[in-house]
């Protein structure tokens, strides 16, 4: 008997129409352990609650659309530049947040931090972050350059992740500086960074 065979063997002595079951037999015959129950049921319940047509529609997108990792993460502190510091126009600055994974499983290999709005441009609008366990911090680290105008500036930046899909998760983080003639943050991380 081939595999052909015996899948459709399992499909014909499968005879039930509990959803809980439904689940619980496509999870066992798709043999994959990140599917969570949610998008099992969305499959089933999409076409009707029929495991064959189910599973059918689960290889033929869901594995292309449907994200296999669920990272979560928080803003710990934002370790340099508060809100409304302020930089001299058309200088460079070190802008430093401190992220934390609060969930149960690893950062997948394909996080980033990527700059989603606003007009503080950055050396890099896409930075890859370490593949942190559950409970861990990391310092991400995004070298900026203010705007040449005066007044207040902002910048959005989300985490992302492509496992399966492309998604964003955590809170959005942001940068918001003062750009002013007397800004003198630029020269105090200069300084810090001078080790004597």
């Amino acid at each position: 008997m081939d595999e052909a065979d015996s899948l459709l063997s399992m499909f014909m002595s499968l005879g039930t129409t509990d959803h809980g079951t439904l689940v619980q037999q496509f999870i066992q015959i798709v043999g994959e352990r990140n599917v969570s129950e949610d998008t099992v049921a969305f499959f089933l319940e999409a076409n009707n609650w029929n495991l064959q047509a189910g599973i059918s529609s689960y290889y033929d997108q869901g594995r292309i659309f449907m994200p296999t990792c669920n990272p979560q993460a928080e803003l710990i502190d934002d370790v340099t530049i508060g809100e409304g510091d302020e930089v001299e126009p058309g200088r460079p600055f070190t802008k430093t947040w401190r992220l934390r994974n609060i969930g149960n499983e690893p950062w997948p290999i394909s996080a980033c931090l990527v700059r989603v709005s606003g007009n503080i441009e950055a050396e890099e609008d896409i930075l890859p972050v370490p593949d942190i366990q559950p409970g861990e911090e990391v310092d991400a680290v995004v070298r900026m350059l203010a705007p040449s105008e005066e007044g207040s500036h902002a910048s959005s930046w989300r985490l992302r992740h492509s496992e399966g899909v492309v998604a964003y998760f955590g809170d959005e983080i942001w940068v918001i500086i003062e750009v002013s003639e007397s800004g003198t943050l630029d020269i105090i991380q200069q300084l810090s960074a001078t080790r004597f």
